[in-house]
């Protein structure tokens, strides 16, 4: 499933295929889940603990510099449930929602979220809310 976050903002999962990028106009993906698939950016994250502020710090900066030129973008993970919108609330928080507004944005637009409370924790311990 893919969500419409933003104009050229977009959130799933992993079962999409070029057919679906192309009809979305989609010129560049983000993959956070564990398998990556080619000509894709990717920055593997944890779907729980172990993950690095930095590693999640690069995936948010991919975004912001991939919209800022313009470009339309897919953020997924595997499931498209926990790890993709939790780079896209921040993302969304970086431009200036607070934390706790982004992740209820993207809830809204896309419903199959439940980023996982470890995630969050992540946020937390760093000053997002």
């Amino acid at each position: 499933m893919i969500s419409r976050i933003l104009d050229r903002l977009y959130v799933g999962d992993r079962r999409f295929t070029s057919e679906d990028l192309a009809k979305l106009d989609i010129s560049y993906v983000l993959t956070v889940g564990d398998n990556p698939r080619p000509n894709h950016y990717w920055c593997p994250l944890v779907d729980g603990r172990g993950n690095d502020w930095d590693d999640v710090l690069k995936a948010v900066n991919i975004v912001q510099y991939q919209l800022t030129s313009g470009d339309i973008m897919l953020i997924h993970c595997d499931e498209g449930m926990s790890r993709s919108p939790f780079i896209v609330a921040l993302y969304l928080n970086k431009i200036g929602m607070s934390f706790k507004e982004a992740t209820e944005f993207v809830r809204r637009r896309h419903p199959p979220t439940a980023i996982n409370p470890h995630l969050l924790d992540l946020a937390r311990r760093n000053n997002l809310f």
